[in-house]
C-alpha cells in the first residue's frame, strides 16, 4: 500500500545551482548528492523532499496558459507565518507572479518561480486538510 509522496523529481539545465538555491533560498537542507550523475537530494525540515535531476535538453521550458495545462502546474510550499516568509524571500529577491491572494477561510496565496522556470507557490491554511 501506498503511504506517502517520497519525493518530487525536477529536471534542471544546472542541476547543483538550482538545489543551492532551494537550499539557499527556501531553507532546504541537502540529503543526498551523486555527483556522477549529477543528481541531488534536498529535504525540508518537515521531511518533503525534491530530487534535482540533469535535464536531458537545454530546450526552454514551455509554459502554457492555464487552461492549457496538463501534468505538473506548480508545487506548493506551506508556511506557518504568510507575511513574515514573504517578506523573507521579497528580501532574498524573489519577484513574485502574481499579487497576494486571499483565498476562501482566511487562506493566503502567492506564486514565484525559481531560477530554472518551475512555477511555486507560497500558500498559508489557516485550517490543514
Amino acid at each position: 500500500m501506498i503511504t506517502s509522496v517520497e519525493h518530487l523529481a525536477l529536471a534542471a539545465s544546472d542541476p547543483a545551482a538550482l538545489a543551492r538555491w532551494y537550499c539557499e533560498t527556501l531553507g532546504f537542507q541537502e540529503a543526498a548528492t551523486f555527483e556522477a550523475d549529477g543528481t541531488y537530494f534536498i529535504r525540508l525540515p518537515s521531511g518533503g523532499m525534491l530530487e534535482i535531476i540533469p535535464a536531458s535538453t537545454d530546450a526552454p521550458l514551455v509554459l502554457a496558459s492555464r487552461e492549457e495545462k496538463r501534468g505538473f502546474d506548480h508545487l506548493a510550499f506551506s508556511v506557518d507565518n504568510f507575511e513574515s516568509s514573504y517578506r523573507d524571500l521579497q528580501m532574498k529577491g524573489i519577484s513574485f507572479t502574481s499579487p497576494v491572494r486571499g483565498v476562501p477561510g482566511g487562506n493566503q496565496i502567492v506564486f514565484f518561480r525559481d531560477p530554472e522556470g518551475n512555477l511555486l507557490q507560497l500558500v498559508y491554511r489557516v485550517k490543514k486538510f
